[in-house]
């Protein structure tokens, strides 16, 4: 069973990637939403909860940047495929 942050991170990535979100008729959202309140509780170790919150932050940059990196690779192979210089 995954730990929250990496539930969390799953439907992170699905949701950049496009895929379904987790419905109210699935046991997904309801995980989903549990393990976000796990990781916002005041009960949690202060220390805990930044380590758990950076890990989150990161992975969600690392999504961002590997998008960014695929749109790029995707223009630039467009650009040479149809020609243009400007790139």
């Amino acid at each position: 069973m995954p730990n929250d942050v990496e539930l969390i991170t799953r439907h992170l990535r699905a949701a950049v990637l496009g895929e379904a979100m987790p419905t109210f008729r699935g046991d997904g959202l309801g995980e989903m939403l549990a393990a976000i309140n796990r990781l916002s509780s005041p009960l949690l170790p202060i220390d805990q909860a930044n380590r758990d919150l950076s890990r989150v932050g990161l992975a969600a940059m690392a999504l961002l940047i590997d998008r960014l990196k695929a749109s790029a690779t995707a223009e630039r192979e467009l650009a040479l495929m149809t020609g243009r210089k400007d790139l």
